[in-house]
């Protein structure tokens, strides 16, 4: 059952903003602490970007995860494609 969680509204221009790439890492840290690896994280193509790939398998957590990529995209890990 796909279960949508909005977790906070932010602005750039609000005191102690830094970037939207490390507010989308504190919802998903807020998620995964409270989840942890259960189910499957759906992203879309924003999150098609080596950030994330390497925030969804860092430490080997076994984070099951699914992002929506560009046709042209080719993903490696560990220097396999």
């Amino acid at each position: 059952m796909p279960f949508l969680y909005i977790l906070r509204v932010y602005s750039t221009k609000e005191k102690g903003f830094k970037s939207q790439n490390i507010e989308t890492i504190k919802g998903l840290d807020f998620v995964k602490s409270h989840f942890g690896n259960q189910g499957i994280y759906a992203l879309d193509r924003w999150y098609d970007n080596n950030r994330f790939y390497k925030y969804f398998t860092k430490n080997n957590d076994e984070c099951n995860f699914v992002i929506r990529a560009k046709k042209l995209e080719m993903l490696f890990i560990k220097g396999k494609q």
